[in-house]
């Protein structure tokens, strides 16, 4: 008998807090049931963004070759430089007085290579006669042919260039060939005071011209992108199309890159010139169909009806929409949570 009673008072002392762990996790269960609400639909605009992002990239540049104006055959002392560094040099510039004559600037075709007098005629001679009427010396025919009007011409512009004793005979020494319509001068290889510069010698140089810029990206691989960009080197920003510079772009450029070859390269930086706004919204909003099709969900009333869509790009939270929404639209953000299958249908 002491036995049983023994036997009860340990099923109950077992059974009754067994039975109290029961009741305590049902009704805590009832509690966090009562604590967790039912998904609430997040119904976010649809954003305008513009993509102003900027990607760093490696320039180096290639450069060519300087303009060199060279001397034609001079006597004398250089007794004046007219030209100067930074300075443009252009057709009917005086570069220098050499042996008290004034050397004009002068870009053609070829240069003068003789002297010219009564009876000559060639391409030289109108070359000749085509200068002196640009500077107002000449107002015959542009022929060819060295007769009295153009030997009168010449001989009034001898005098005003300061020949002694002018005759109206043309040398080529009072001319100083350029290559091209106008220079940036860099470099200047005259000094007043001393014998002029042999023939053939270089006298006024231009600054080491820039051709072209190559970009390659963090990876080293070369770049070109289409379109119209901006690339910046420091404060310089020029404009960049299909992967090349203008040729503004190119001369602003030379003034910050270096002509070093072993220091050659330069760090800048490229965005697009005018970026069209694209329409953004959540990664969750997009929801891929079995077919391969992206919808998302628009409020419809009280409920949520599929919007087909494509995207362009997509970052790690937004994805940016190409067709299928507009500003201003509204989507789900969260399908999963509140449709009990989101499948674009």
């Amino acid at each position: 008998m002491a036995s049983i009673r023994f036997l009860i008072a340990i099923v109950v002392l077992v059974a009754v807090p067994a039975g109290a762990l029961v009741w305590l996790q049902t009704q805590t269960e009832d509690r966090l049931e009562e604590l967790d609400p039912e998904p609430v639909a997040l119904v976010v605009p649809v954003e305008e963004r513009v993509d102003d992002s900027q990607t760093a990239v490696t320039v180096t540049p290639t450069w060519g070759e300087p303009t060199q104006v060279l001397a034609p055959e001079w006597f004398g002392t250089v007794t004046e430089v007219t030209v100067a560094v930074d300075s443009e040099l252009a057709s009917q510039d005086i570069v220098a007085r050499i042996g008290g004559i004034d050397r004009v600037a002068w870009h053609s075709d070829e240069a003068f290579w003789r002297p010219l007098s009564r009876r000559d005629a060639g391409d030289d001679v109108a070359e000749l006669q085509t200068m002196l009427t640009t500077l107002g010396f000449y107002e015959g025919e542009i022929d060819g042919e060295f007769g009295r009007v153009l030997e009168d011409a010449v001989e009034e512009w001898e005098e005003a260039i300061g020949v002694v004793d002018p005759a109206g005979r043309f040398e080529p020494g009072y001319v100083v060939w350029i290559p091209e319509p106008s220079i940036e001068v860099a470099a200047v290889h005259l000094t007043n005071g001393a014998p002029a510069p042999s023939a053939g010698s270089v006298i006024v140089e231009s600054a080491v011209p820039l051709e072209e810029v190559a970009l390659t990206n963090v990876e080293g691989r070369m770049i070109a992108p289409e379109g119209q960009w901006i690339l910046a080197i420091g404060d310089i920003e020029v404009e960049l199309v299909d992967g090349e510079v203008t040729d503004d772009g190119l001369l602003e450029l030379s003034t910050v890159l270096s002509t070093d070859a072993q220091q050659n390269q330069a760090s800048g930086r490229i965005r697009i010139a005018s970026p069209e706004p694209s329409i953004t919204v959540p990664a969750t909003a997009v929801v891929a169909a079995e077919d391969g099709s992206l919808c998302v969900y628009v409020p419809d009333g009280t409920s949520f009806v599929p919007r087909t869509v494509t995207t362009e790009s997509g970052r790690v939270a937004t994805v940016d929409i190409a067709t299928g929404l507009s500003a201003g639209d509204e989507v789900l953000a969260n399908p999963s949570d509140v449709l009990d299958v989101p499948d674009c249908t």
